[in-house]
């Protein structure tokens, strides 16, 4: 690297594996000779002039009293202690906020794996009133571990009972209500 002023001058230099392996073995009496692969050249901007700064640390006895007698700004009042009820109130309601979250969250979870199952057995209805030429198709067509079954099982994610299911022919949605009340639609 050579520095010229504001330039630099970088020359880059490689040996190829192949001309240093076959040196190295001794097919070559002295060693290969080295190949630029490129010269850079960078154009540096020019330098500000420099200018004293001023210090960063006051070191004059007259600074350092004039910080020791700056008056140390009003704090916030102190919290009142609380009691233990007001601490108890606050923990159960904490508790009940967490329960709600997850049970939400469980909720949908319900019901994203209740849409899927309805999606598969109206996928299955349709596939089996097309295959079959019926015009509609019962859970007892759709399920079981027959060999002409079109779905092993379904697994209930919330108690729903999927026996009574039925899909006719033309039908634009179905649904399901499981145990609490709750009804999932799935449009076909």
């Amino acid at each position: 690297m050579k520095l010229h002023g504001p330039v630099i001058t970088v020359t880059v230099a490689l040996l190829t594996a192949l001309v240093a392996g076959s040196w190295i073995m001794g097919l070559w009496d002295a060693p290969p000779p080295a190949i630029p692969l490129l010269n850079l050249t960078y154009h540096l901007p020019p330098e500000p002039p420099r200018t004293p700064q001023t210090p960063l640390l006051a070191t004059s006895s007259s600074t350092l009293e004039t910080l020791h007698a700056a008056p140390l700004p009003p704090s916030a009042p102190p919290n009142p202690p609380q009691s233990d009820s007001a601490l108890a109130n606050a923990a159960e309601k904490q508790a009940a906020m967490a329960y709600l979250k997850d049970r939400e969250e469980q909720d949908i979870a319900e019901a994203q794996t209740i849409h899927n199952n309805l999606r598969e057995l109206a996928a299955a209805g349709q596939q089996y009133m097309l295959d079959k030429g019926v015009t509609q198709a019962s859970y007892d067509d759709l399920v079981g571990t027959r060999t002409d079954a079109y779905i092993r099982s379904v697994t209930p994610a919330a108690g729903e009972n999927y026996q009574d299911f039925n899909e006719v022919q033309g039908t634009t949605q179905i649904s399901i209500t499981t145990p609490d009340g709750r009804t999932i639609p799935y449009n076909l």
